[in-house]
């Protein structure tokens, strides 16, 4: 499935990019048989693939009406649901584990979000997040700003780190990279569908590579290291991840 753009969530069409699924892939080994929310679920593909490698269940939940619906509309499978709605108003507690992949940056009041995930789970329970290198993005800002209309914040890890500590009892820090991607951040999806047409196919298809994008979803060979200082997070392509435990 390739991934399009459409109101900050990414859309399955015919190729997922692999540092979207890596990290759930990362994730999933250490979910098996616990109680799952994927805050942020936008259309799916995410949760659906928790619930198929060993996660006892699995709520995918997000507040775009149309992601819910297509996700409902693809993804069923035992142990699998998907809800409309605010994680404010899920119950304290509910969840053993609860992942939240690049949605930090599209909320107004970051520290309040991450309150809110920790809230979510029960005592020892996990938490896996994921959001923007700051430090590698900002070379493509524009006033200021990132080039992504929907991030109202990108953040240094750092700063991501000093949300977390007051909530959890351990908070690890990584630096997920493809050494062999050139894939640079200002071509990111959501580029118009216009534009993306005109596009020679050799070329897009030079740049699916490069963003480690390979046919039928399959990731490409994304690595996870483990950064101890996140002062001294790296300036280069790749996200910052996170597992922190309650």
């Amino acid at each position: 499935m390739v991934i399009r753009e459409q109101g900050g969530a990414c859309v399955p069409d015919v190729e997922v990019p692999a540092d979207h699924l890596a990290r759930y892939e990362w994730a999933g080994p250490q979910l098996q048989d616990l109680r799952v929310l994927d805050a942020g679920s936008g259309y799916g593909y995410g949760s659906d693939y928790l619930a198929a490698h060993g996660a006892r269940s699995v709520v995918g939940i997000d507040t775009d009406p149309q992601a819910i619906r297509y996700a409902r509309g693809h993804y069923a499978r035992t142990g699998l649901q998907f809800a409309r709605g605010k994680i404010q108003a899920v119950r304290a507690g509910s969840f053993e584990a609860v992942v939240s992949f690049e949605v930090l940056e599209h909320v107004h009041d970051g520290p309040a979000y991450v309150s809110e995930l920790a809230r979510l789970l029960r005592p020892g329970g996990l938490l896996f997040l994921s959001t923007p290198n700051r430090s590698f993005t900002e070379r493509s800002y524009v006033d200021g700003r990132s080039p992504n209309p929907y991030h109202l914040r990108e953040y240094y890890a750092a700063e991501v780190t000093e949300m977390l500590r007051p909530h959890f009892a351990s908070v690890s820090c990584f630096h997920e990279e493809n050494p062999e991607s050139f894939w640079t951040y200002s071509d990111n999806c959501w580029v118009p569908a216009s534009l993306r047409q005109l596009v020679p196919k050799r070329v897009k298809a030079a740049w699916l590579h490069g963003r480690g994008v390979e046919p039928g979803g399959t990731p490409g060979r994304f690595h996870f290291s483990e950064v101890q200082d996140p002062a001294r997070f790296p300036a280069s392509w790749g996200a910052q991840v996170y597992r922190c435990r309650r």
